[in-house]
């Protein structure tokens, strides 16, 4: 594990505006090919309940244009995609919160509906911790309070949706299929969605959705989008036919922004307090599509 500086010029001075604390990824000195990447998956926990995530993708390294000391990564697996364990800037102290607002999701269900457990309270359920955003989000407002609209035949997006199908409503559509972020979201919006929910059924961490895919940028979304993990999504998918009603929240306040999370906290105390921090992590490397 490594902990290092965010830093960024600002009117010829080094400014450090924050840090991360995530994988030493640079020890990863290994030869790449270029049809491959590398997955590096990893969980931390330790006690209080503490069990976060940090995701990387690599892929092959060209130092062609970069400075003399990097050139001893040439040809080798290097950093495109990251999600560490924790991330911190002066106004985020929340991974999110490099996107300038942190992503929430409200849930409210139908009085008696059985998907209403120890998590939610008065049928209501907020999720923060699991949820993604869309890197299109930085000047878009949150949702109303508003119907969640699944349909089936169209899964993934992938394919016009019928005028309308969505007006009022907050699209929800699986992840995946031969389309991008971007390309769902402008369905869902085309058919009068007000926002939409990503949802998935696997282990990939997706800290923020992008308009390329397959080398292509798509235009950008009008509407507010975020993604959420496999529980969450079952739970949503599970309940979608009980009138749910959900809010796409994009909280921008200082305070919010500010926060930091309870699982950092706890984290915190259990290192000062030299409790065991226990860590796993998977690598495997995939072909590309």
């Amino acid at each position: 594990m490594e902990a290092w500086d965010r830093a960024r010029s600002r009117d010829g001075r080094d400014v450090t505006w924050g840090f991360v604390l995530g994988l030493d990824t640079d020890r990863l000195t290994l030869p790449a090919q270029d049809d491959r990447l590398l997955r590096v998956e990893s969980v931390l926990c330790c006690s209080g309940g503490v069990k976060q995530r940090a995701c990387y993708t690599l892929e092959k390294f060209d130092a062609t244009g970069f400075s003399a000391s990097y050139a001893r990564f040439h040809g080798m697996f290097r950093v495109t995609g990251a999600k560490h364990f924790w991330s911190f800037c002066p106004d985020a102290n929340r991974a999110s919160g490099f996107f300038g607002h942190v992503p929430r999701l409200e849930v409210h269900f139908q009085a008696g509906n059985g998907d209403c457990d120890s998590h939610s309270s008065s049928g209501r359920l907020e999720v923060e911790e699991e949820v993604g955003t869309a890197e299109w989000n930085s000047e878009l407002p949150s949702t109303i309070l508003a119907p969640l609209t699944w349909v089936p035949e169209n899964d993934f997006g992938d394919k016009p949706f019928e005028s309308g199908v969505f007006e009022g409503s907050i699209a929800f559509i699986r992840r995946g299929g031969s389309c991008g972020f971007a390309e769902k979201v402008l369905a869902a919006q085309a058919a009068g969605a007000l926002g939409c929910i990503i949802y998935r059924d696997d282990s990939e961490c997706v800290s923020c959705m992008s308009r390329t895919f397959r080398g292509q940028e798509h235009s950008r979304p009008d509407i507010p989008a975020i993604i959420v993990d496999a529980e969450v999504s079952r739970r949503l998918k599970s309940a979608v036919a009980e009138d749910i009603r959900v809010r796409i929240v994009l909280d921008r306040s200082r305070e919010v922004m500010r926060q930091l999370s309870p699982e950092f906290k706890t984290f915190q105390t259990c290192a000062a307090q030299g409790e065991p921090i226990h860590l796993a992590v998977l690598v495997e490397e995939r072909v590309r599509d």
